[in-house]
């Protein structure tokens, strides 16, 4: 696993709507590791005094990645260039395609899964963020586990609204949540002009399974690449479990805690 000192978090930007200075790294940890794992290692790469201070490493939430996603796109021709995504794209020593966990999950409600969805189509789900704040010294100490997870999960689980999600599979986003960072609207088409277009995914029919951490039917908001049209495209995914290890897995740090987010 890469080392807290190889991916320092040196740029800040400047978050819109309940404005605030958000420092990040550039480049991606690679965990190989689930959303519940990936955690535990942000908690234990925090040097002991940051923790003290009451800061830690933390991915960031679905809206702080657009938002370092919008300054640091515009202008561009080729996304796997810029320092901020290239981990995305394989463009790094590793040649990895990174999954990006952030906090912010979905919670869709069990009378909506498995049906047949049109491209467009509004789900209503439940955002969730995930703020540790309170068990930081639980989380970092070497006999918490993930089966520990379910004894703290509602408490750090914490509900921001709920939003009407479209149904997409890899289509065109046209318009994302300002906060939140989810897509609200999507085109009905994956074809696109623009190089820097994000495409919008869902799970097919949205089949979610039951989360056996949380026992709610929960999704992780990542970023990834994905094919389009003979290119790689950056796609913002609402489709993978939480609890699902993925050999691509891993996080931008970010220092914690994250400001209280506004509810809808």
């Amino acid at each position: 696993m890469t080392t807290a000192t190889s991916v320092p978090t040196d740029r800040k930007i400047e978050v819109p709507k309940d404005t605030y200075s958000l420092q990040y790294s550039p480049r991606l940890v690679r965990t190989r590791a689930d959303f519940y794992d990936t955690f535990i290692m942000a908690v234990r790469m925090t040097d002991p005094e940051m923790m003290a201070a009451g800061k830690y490493l933390s991915p960031p939430s679905a809206g702080e990645e657009e938002a370092i996603y919008r300054k640091a796109s515009p202008g561009t021709r080729k996304l796997r260039d810029l320092e901020e995504l290239r981990d995305y794209f394989a463009n790094n020593d590793e040649n990895w395609y990174a999954w990006n966990w952030n906090t912010t999950g979905l919670r869709f409600r069990e009378a909506d899964l498995r049906k047949p969805y049109n491209v467009g189509d509004k789900i209503t789900a439940l955002v969730i963020e995930t703020g540790i704040m309170s068990y930081l010294r639980d989380i970092a100490d070497p006999k918490f586990t993930r089966d520990n997870w379910k004894d703290i999960i509602d408490k750090v689980n914490h509900a921001k609204g709920e939003l009407a999600v479209p149904y997409s599979r890899g289509h065109v986003i046209r318009e994302m949540h300002p906060i939140f960072g989810i897509f609200t609207e999507v085109e009905q088409t994956t074809e696109h002009e623009t190089p820097y277009a994000l495409h919008g995914w869902l799970r097919e029919n949205l089949d979610v399974p039951q989360d056996p951490i949380s026992g709610h039917y929960d999704v992780a908001v990542e970023r990834r690449s994905s094919w389009h049209h003979g290119e790689r495209c950056l796609s913002v995914d609402a489709g993978c479990r939480r609890w699902n290890s993925d050999s691509d897995g891993g996080f931008r740090p970010v220092w914690g805690p994250l400001p209280e987010i506004r509810k809808l």
